[in-house]
């Protein structure tokens, strides 16, 4: 029956569109329905930025976040206020640079998110870039880490020979680097405590005992004053050397470890001496020596010194630190005395001296002690 059999083709052909579209209508619904909830992941729409593009004009949309992409060669600005979280007046690209993010002469691709405003922003130096204090701002922004979805902060992303070089210039400022897993510790490694800024950042965490190379980790440096000298020493499974004099250095600061620096401490070695304070009689100065200290034989005096004394060794001597574990003390500077009585305490013995121009005393406690 050919006319049954069209017949038959043609409603078996519309039962097939029907489905088809039936499948097509559902096909969209659910793609609506994630486009309306959210679940679907889009592209972030890249914006071409400039090195002067502000993120004023985004401050009202808190919680949103925006990509931008600057190009190479740009120029850092002045504009940049805060650390981590910076305002939304700031040039974003120059936010970026001093986030360490990008480069100035690479330029590159960040991700910021809009937050509300905040009561104070704190400046800092950092990758070359100073950014400024100020008070209440309207807006603020971070920026986003893609991978992690968590803000960069103020981060530095090192690899194992990354070297605190590029940072030294600024004294008491910190900064914070993570340091990938599965890393090889080199023997650019000098000091021990207190590090020459030359040295690879990782290795010398290793040393210090903060992260491992198997697992890597986060660690925060202070750049402090070049010493006159460096001990090198073996932990860890990391030997750093012996070094004399180095014009910068740093050392670790870590909640669960470090002595949190005020500005008056100076981290010293253990060869330093007093001499360049000499002219400063009444005043005070607290100083930082490492654990695993040497002796130094230059001591002249007993609870009074003569300021070309090994500070450090003094302070064994008078029974203040121990070379074992260091520690902190603070000295006066007084007039120079017409004699120096030499003694033998603590295992140290110094030396008798005639008249000498400048003296040091030891403070505990606001105290002389004697």
């Amino acid at each position: 029956m050919p006319e049954l059999s069209t017949r038959q083709q043609q409603k078996n052909k519309l039962y097939t569109n029907n489905k088809n579209m039936k499948r097509l209508k559902n096909i969209i619904a659910v793609f609506t329905l994630l486009l309306l909830t959210g679940n679907m992941a889009i592209a972030q729409p890249v914006i071409q930025g400039t090195w002067s593009t502000l993120a004023v004009e985004y401050s009202s949309n808190i919680g949103q976040r925006y990509t931008f992409n600057f190009p190479p060669g740009g120029l850092v600005t002045g504009q940049v206020w805060g650390t981590g979280i910076y305002t939304t007046h700031c040039s974003v690209a120059s936010a970026a640079v001093h986030a360490g993010l990008i480069t100035a002469r690479y330029g590159g691709t960040v991700t910021i998110e809009i937050l509300p405003g905040q009561k104070g922003y704190e400046g800092s130096i950092q990758n070359g870039v100073t950014s400024f204090d100020w008070g209440s701002f309207t807006g603020s922004f971070i920026f986003v880490n893609n991978k992690k979805d968590k803000p960069f902060a103020n981060i530095i992303y090192a690899d194992w020979y990354t070297k605190a070089n590029e940072y030294s210039g600024g004294i008491g400022q910190r900064y914070t680097f993570y340091i990938p897993a599965g890393g090889l510790a080199t023997g650019q490694v000098w000091g021990t405590g207190i590090y020459t800024a030359d040295c690879s950042v990782a290795s010398a965490a290793v040393h210090a005992g903060y992260i491992t190379a198997d697992q890597g980790g986060t660690v925060t440096i202070e750049i402090v004053p070049g010493q006159t000298s460096y001990k090198g020493t073996v932990q860890n499974g990391v030997s750093s050397s012996d070094w004399g004099y180095f014009s910068s250095s740093f050392i670790f600061v870590n909640s669960n470890r470090s002595q949190n620096w005020p500005a008056t401490v100076i981290p010293a070695a253990w060869n330093t001496p007093a001499t360049e304070y000499s002219n400063n009689k009444g005043s005070r100065y607290t100083f930082y020596f490492p654990p695993g200290g040497v002796i130094s034989g230059e001591v002249w005096g007993t609870d009074v010194y003569t300021t070309d004394c090994s500070i450090a060794s003094a302070a064994v001597h008078a029974g203040l630190i121990t070379t074992e574990q260091g520690g902190t003390v603070t000295i006066e500077i007084i007039s120079g005395q017409n004699a120096y009585r030499g003694s033998a305490r603590n295992g140290i013995t110094s030396n008798n001296w005639g008249s000498y121009g400048a003296s040091f005393i030891f403070i505990r406690n606001n105290k002389i002690r004697k």
